[in-house]
């Protein structure tokens, strides 16, 4: 009870001058709010359930969808070795595993070539058997010079770009061509194995070596990149970048509404202010994210250039994830403000969770989305031109940007036009309650020189409480002109530090 007693004493005011709930007099407004809860906890509810549905699908039964991932096939041995290999393939082959491409070499001549073709996106990965592997495995079978010559590495080899989406495709494409090279040994010793027995120097150390570890495959990794971070540059730093955005436009609106600069100042000014200020925003915030990759990025191998180039491309996507929401505010009522929102969040997170082909067809569609565009753009900077996507990244997001700009720009002259159609509303209903007061005042002191003095107080006291309860009617009524639709005309926003202590 001293608990509470203290509490009481600290907020005392909080229980002065209160109802019972079941009065009369706030059963209609709780019925309201009641009635204004439920709705808004369907919303809310079926929002968030959609979106559950919604991103859990895109990541749902993935591994099966792992054939989609291309890999060319190129057998420079034409040997036992690339025979071993396709039967191992073969065995493993399925939805959850990578398609071997095969081609014959007079399409790839050389493995630069197939380093050329992976680069390009034609490929998600290729591998090949170097020419002569099987004729070096079975002459160091034989012992002697050969066996000391003979090198595992020079077998074969896979080529993949570690920068597209780095955790997936260590797990399906590096993971499952490493897994292949370890089944084509099981399918060479079945293939071979009695032959290679027969002719196995068993004095050679290096011999019986050569047999039971045939080969060793090489990675050839066009960009690695193996750093803690970089699991989060394709889903928090995307989130992020919007909530950022999202606050600082909450800011904007908060210092408008403060100063009444929508009633004071002309649109193009506020056009103008608002360009200014999201392109100071965007431009600071996407050079400090840079600049924090930058710093984290332990030995991953980048440069200046590609400094500029990934600080412009945040750029770009900031500028759009401002004037997107910045139209959102002026345009969507209210309510539906926040499913809006977070539904802009998951849509966009969703696209640079992994790659489109690895989820069902359905959501290919997000490659129109500025966040899957943004990421591939800058797996293209980063792998140094080895992800030639901007044919069509740079016109859709372009696109996002000339689409929603003009959309927040002609969102002020809204706000604009509301501002002054609401204050013509608070001026007429001030004169109104003005002049009702005055009417009250005259007709109290025509009845104050009729009546005696010794009435003259009681009067007095009944006027006071019909002159309260007409003031009390006038404030309701001017609240009512501040409603939901009113108040939802100028976005969302916060007090911005500084601006409460202005009067």
């Amino acid at each position: 009870m001293a608990q509470v007693k203290t509490l009481r004493n600290i907020y005392g005011r909080g229980h002065e001058n209160r109802i019972s709930p079941k009065d009369t007099a706030i059963k209609g407004p709780n019925i309201i709010a009641i009635k204004a809860i439920i709705k808004g906890l369907i919303l809310v509810q079926l929002t968030f359930f959609l979106l559950f549905c919604y991103i859990f699908g895109t990541l749902y039964v993935s591994n099966s969808h792992v054939h989609n991932l291309s890999v060319v096939f190129v057998d420079y041995d034409q040997g036992l070795v690339g025979q071993s290999v396709w039967t191992a393939y073969n065995q493993l082959k399925g939805d959850d595993f990578p398609t071997l491409d095969l081609r014959s070499a007079s399409e790839h001549p050389t493995p630069e070539s197939i380093r050329r073709s992976v680069c390009k996106t034609d490929f998600w990965a290729g591998f090949y058997v170097s020419a002569g592997a099987s004729e070096r495995l079975a002459t160091a079978l034989g012992g002697g010079e050969a066996a000391l010559r003979y090198d595992p590495a020079d077998v074969m080899a896979y080529v993949w770009n570690e920068a597209r989406w780095p955790t997936t495709v260590e797990s399906y494409l590096a993971s499952n061509l490493v897994k292949l090279s370890t089944a084509a040994q099981g399918a060479y010793h079945s293939i071979n194995g009695t032959s290679a027995i027969r002719a196995l120097n068993m004095s050679s150390p290096q011999a019986v070596a050569a047999l039971y570890n045939p080969w060793q495959v090489q990675s050839i990794n066009i960009q690695t990149t193996n750093q803690g971070p970089r699991t989060v540059y394709n889903t928090i730093v995307v989130v992020l970048i919007i909530i950022k955005q999202f606050f600082f436009l909450l800011l904007i609106n908060g210092v408008c509404s403060t100063f009444k600069l929508y009633l004071r100042l002309k649109p193009h000014h506020l056009v103008f202010r608002r360009l200014l200020g999201s392109s100071i925003s965007t431009f600071l915030g996407s050079l400090l994210l840079t600049g924090a990759i930058w710093a984290f990025r332990a030995n991953w191998a980048v440069n200046g250039n590609q400094f500029v180039l990934t600080w412009m491309t945040y750029w770009l996507y900031e500028e759009i994830n401002f004037f997107f929401i910045d139209a959102a505010t002026a345009w969507v009522p209210a309510p539906f403000m926040p499913s809006v929102l977070v539904t802009w969040v998951i849509m966009n997170v969703s696209s640079t969770l992994q790659p489109l082909e690895l989820g069902a067809g359905f959501f290919r569609w997000m490659y129109a989305l500025p966040a899957h565009e943004m990421y591939e753009t800058l797996v293209d900077i980063w792998s140094g031109g080895c992800n030639p996507q901007l044919y069509r990244a740079l016109p859709i997001l372009f696109s996002w940007w000339i689409v929603f700009t003009p959309l927040a720009m002609l969102g002020v002259l809204r706000r604009c036009h509301f501002a002054a159609i609401d204050f013509d509303k608070e001026e007429a209903a001030f004169q109104q309650r003005f002049q009702e007061a005055k009417d009250f005042e005259r007709k109290r002191d025509r009845q104050r020189g009729a009546e005696g003095a010794a009435e003259k107080e009681p009067i007095d006291q009944e006027d006071d409480v019909e002159l309260a309860n007409i003031l009390r009617k006038q404030e309701t009524e001017m609240r009512s002109l501040y409603t939901s639709e009113s108040r939802s005309r100028y976005g969302p926003g916060i007090v911005a530090p500084g601006a409460e202590r202005i009067t």
